[in-house]
C-alpha cells in the first residue's frame, strides 16, 4: 500500500479489527467500509486491469438504468467530451447550466452515476430524468420503465 496516507492506514487497521468483532452489524459495516476504501484506491489508480470489487459492493454501487445513462445525457445535448478510462468520461451539464470547458459533469458508466463539479449535482438516470423533466423520482422511474423496460442493468 504505497502512497496511502496515514489516516487511511489507520482506518483500514480499525476496520480490520472490527471484522473480528462478535457484533455481526459491526463486522458487516467494517467489511463494506474496507471494500469502499479499496474501491476508492483502485479508482484513483490508472491500472484498471487488476480491479476486482466484491459482489455486495458492486450491487450497492450500481444504479438502475445505468446502461441507459449515456443515451439520456446525449439526448440532453451532452456527448462525451473527454474519456478518463474505458468507463468514465466528462461532458457538459446542459440543459441545467453551461461551463466554459464543457466538462463539468463526470460520468461513471460502470456504476451508472454522475457528479457535476460546478453545482455538485449527483445521481443516476432516475435523478437525471427527475431534474430534467421537473418530476418526482417515482414518476421519473416510471418514465424510464416505459422507455427502457424494467430497470435491469
Amino acid at each position: 500500500m504505497t502512497g496511502v496516507p496515514d489516516v487511511l492506514r489507520q482506518l483500514q487497521a480499525r476496520y480490520r479489527l472490527d471484522q473480528a468483532s462478535d457484533d455481526p452489524v459491526l463486522r458487516r459495516v467494517a467489511t463494506l467500509q474496507l471494500e469502499r476504501l479499496e474501491l476508492g484506491r483502485r479508482r484513483a489508480s490508472t491500472k484498471r486491469e487488476h480491479q476486482t470489487v466484491g459482489e455486495d459492493t458492486r450491487r450497492w454501487l450500481m444504479r438502475p438504468y445505468r446502461q441507459q445513462l449515456q443515451a439520456l445525457l446525449e439526448a440532453g445535448g451532452n456527448p462525451a467530451v473527454r474519456w478518463r478510462g474505458e468507463d468514465c468520461y466528462q461532458t457538459g451539464h446542459r440543459p441545467f447550466h453551461d461551463s466554459k470547458s464543457g466538462t463539468c459533469l463526470v460520468v461513471w458508466l460502470d456504476t451508472g452515476t454522475y457528479w457535476c463539479s460546478s453545482c455538485n449535482a449527483v445521481g443516476g438516470a432516475i435523478e437525471w430524468v427527475s431534474t430534467w423533466k421537473g418530476i418526482s423520482r417515482r414518476r421519473a422511474h416510471l418514465v424510464l420503465a416505459q422507455k427502457f423496460g424494467s430497470g435491469a442493468p
